[in-house]
């Protein structure tokens, strides 16, 4: 993290958050719990409300932690793909759920969804790897 000027780790709420928030004290961190699905939270009842929550929490956190060095500006600007990719597997599951109940399914919706969901998931991760 102190390489890379990472200051934000993201983890979901079933893991421990004992060892994520020890790594980003020593670098000057911050950890944010993301939800990941509906439900996680008493007041996310739908996938509309669920990106309306990361989106808020992650806005929160990138507020409260300073952009010193263009270093974490690259840093900061690479979660837009990041976002977008939510954004899009939101959309996605939306007109998802109403296909599904209309009775049509498709294989192909389903494993595009989820080719789309490790998309985003291996370019956010692909970023914020340290290099070495």
């Amino acid at each position: 993290m102190k390489r890379e000027n990472v200051k934000i780790e993201l983890i979901e709420p079933y893991f421990d958050v004992k060892t994520p928030e020890s790594i980003a004290r020593m670098a000057g961190g911050k950890v944010v719990v993301m939800m990941p699905s509906v439900g996680g939270k008493p007041e996310i009842t739908d996938y509309f409300k669920l990106f309306d929550y990361d989106i808020a929490i992650l806005t929160q956190a990138f507020q409260q932690t300073p952009v010193r060095t263009q270093m974490e500006i690259v840093s900061v600007s690479s979660i837009l793909p990041f976002l977008a990719s939510l954004i899009l597997t939101g959309i996605h599951a939306y007109l998802g759920v109403h296909v599904v109940e209309r009775g049509v399914i498709f294989v192909d919706l389903a494993l595009g969804a989820d080719c789309g969901s490790g998309g985003h998931h291996g370019d956010f991760w692909s970023a914020w790897t340290p290099r070495g």
